[in-house]
């Protein structure tokens, strides 16, 4: 069995309201994609580990969770600078079963 690697970028007031949108989006992946060996997000479950630091760009953030999670761990987030300093915006995912 292998991974795909896949990951979402979500904005939002509180950590609490982008978690809930990332599970929504884990629940349809689901529904679309089947819940077994599907390479997407789904796979990763709902709910995610915040790591510190932050992260100028997608492609950043996307280098150090595909290095840092694991295939069967659930969805790493990371912190990337949000220009307007406003929201919080996170980078969420990480290696799915496939």
């Amino acid at each position: 069995m292998g991974g795909s690697y896949d990951a979402r970028t979500l904005t939002g007031a509180t950590q609490k309201e982008i978690e809930k949108v990332w599970n929504e989006m884990v629940e349809d992946d689901l529904h679309e994609n089947g819940h077994s060996y599907s390479g997407s997000i789904g796979m990763l479950g709902s709910g995610f580990d915040l790591h510190g630091g932050m992260f100028s760009t997608e492609n950043e953030a996307d280098d150090y969770i595909s290095e840092n999670q694991d295939k069967w761990d659930g969805a790493m987030a990371v912190r990337i600078l949000n220009k307007n300093g406003d929201k919080l915006t996170l980078r969420i995912g990480g290696w799915c079963s496939s």
